[in-house]
């Protein structure tokens, strides 16, 4: 029985004995297709009936506390007034 490392050796030398673009096309269109395909699988679906306190449980959500939060904007010193950077994100 063959290792999966094994597998994979042997399909490289496969592909490098390929001379022909058109396969070499292929190839790589069809591994596009497996990567996007794995990708869309680990996409989960949204349950249709759903409560915020659900969503947060499942979630773990823990919110910050008012004091952190303003502990950690402090700490960014920031120059810009608050309406300076409103105005930033209209740009």
């Amino acid at each position: 029985m063959k290792t999966l490392e094994n597998r994979k050796k042997q399909l490289i030398e496969q592909i490098e004995q390929l001379d022909n673009e058109a396969f070499i096309q292929e190839i790589e269109n069809k591994l596009l297709q497996f990567q996007q395909l794995k990708s869309w699988q680990a996409i989960k679906p949204i349950q249709k009936n759903s409560t915020i306190k659900e969503m947060i449980a499942q979630q773990n959500y823990q919110p910050t506390s008012k004091s952190a939060f303003f502990e950690k904007t402090t700490e960014l010193a920031m120059k810009e007034s608050l309406e300076d950077l409103l105005n930033m994100l209209k740009k």
